[in-house]
């Protein structure tokens, strides 16, 4: 059994483990609450452009356009994984990393090449030997912002566009709350155009074996901005009122200019949006396990204080009994 001193050396340790784990906790609460906002202050710019885009894509001026336009084989593909530079966040990067391996083990044999980019050291130590890594981008976790995400987002535009990539993805786990965030797998480029009549974060999805090169045939859809769907077979030539607008819209400049210039900042501020929705998500895993370490912390400085006063006690009732012992034998 462990004497007093063991279990005060033991206490003064639980109790800096506790300090920290609290003080992680409080600095986590405060980067969650600025990734929260910076979020839902992107998702409202992210909602009216993408609605813009559903407009123009809506008309016949989107078709053929290049970053909606499928391959018809895709051999080549790259996905960008962004996890979290650091760790002490529970699980929130290896459930990532697993659903990654598993798509990656499922989708091999129907790519020649699949490259990754990252950001986030975390997913690149723990990925780089499944795949061959084009880039490892830095300083994008830490504080996302628009500058770093525009800049992959043309880096990827520009592979894609000179044939370097058939197929680009992107991987990052989805903010639902401090408690829960979702691994998710989607397709970038080419863009599918159901997600230029809504912003993605309403069709979410897993990673699953369905996500592959095969999504292509959906691209062969067109969507209106009330997600209405209509086949090339039956399209329509486009009037303002059929999609809500009081009155016939002109667009100036032409609608095939502005879809050269919007759908590109559609793709940046998707990886954007990606960024902050991987901030908060980590942030929150962090909070929540630096929450139950506190916790723990603070059971186990009860339960061993209980110890240290038992074992104490226990010393002296023992020095009790020995004084009480030599003093009976003195009186013999």
């Amino acid at each position: 059994m462990p004497n007093i001193k063991e279990y005060n050396v033991k206490l003064n340790r639980l109790k800096s483990t506790k300090k920290m784990t609290k003080t992680m906790k409080l600095v986590s609460m405060s980067k969650l609450s600025w990734s929260q906002t910076a979020e839902r202050k992107a998702k409202l710019y992210a909602e009216s452009l993408t609605g813009l885009i559903g407009r123009l894509a809506a008309t016949s001026h989107s078709t053929g356009h290049p970053l909606l336009t499928p391959r018809p084989k895709a051999a080549r593909a790259l996905i960008l994984v962004i996890t979290a530079d650091r760790g002490l966040c529970g699980a929130f990067t290896n459930n990532l990393i697993r659903e990654v391996s598993a798509w990656l083990k499922t989708h091999r044999k129907l790519y020649q090449t699949i490259e990754m980019s990252f950001c986030g050291k975390r997913g690149h130590l723990a990925l780089k030997q499944k795949a061959a890594v084009k880039t490892v981008y830095q300083n994008t976790i830490a504080k996302p912002n628009f500058a770093s995400a525009g800049k992959i987002g043309a880096e990827l535009i520009a592979a894609f566009l000179s044939g370097e990539y058939d197929e680009i993805h992107l991987a990052y786990n989805r903010y639902v709350s401090p408690l829960t965030q979702t691994p998710l797998f989607e397709r970038i480029l080419p863009i599918k155009k159901w997600t230029v009549a809504k912003w993605p974060d309403a069709r979410h999805r897993r990673v699953s074996a369905e996500a592959s090169s095969s999504d292509a045939a959906q691209a062969n859809e067109e969507i209106t901005p009330q997600m209405g769907v209509l086949r090339q077979s039956q399209k329509r030539p486009f009037h303002a009122g059929q999609y809500g607008l009081a009155v016939d819209t002109i667009f100036e400049p032409r609608p095939n200019e502005l879809l050269d210039f919007l759908i590109p900042r559609y793709l940046y501020f998707r990886i954007y949006y990606a960024l902050l929705e991987n901030s908060a998500g980590e942030h929150g895993a962090r909070m929540t396990a630096m929450d139950s370490a506190t916790k723990n912390a603070e059971t186990m400085i009860s339960r061993n204080t209980l110890l240290r006063n038992r074992a104490r006690q226990s010393g002296i009732t023992n020095e009790l009994l020995e004084i009480i012992a030599g003093a009976e034998a003195l009186a013999q």
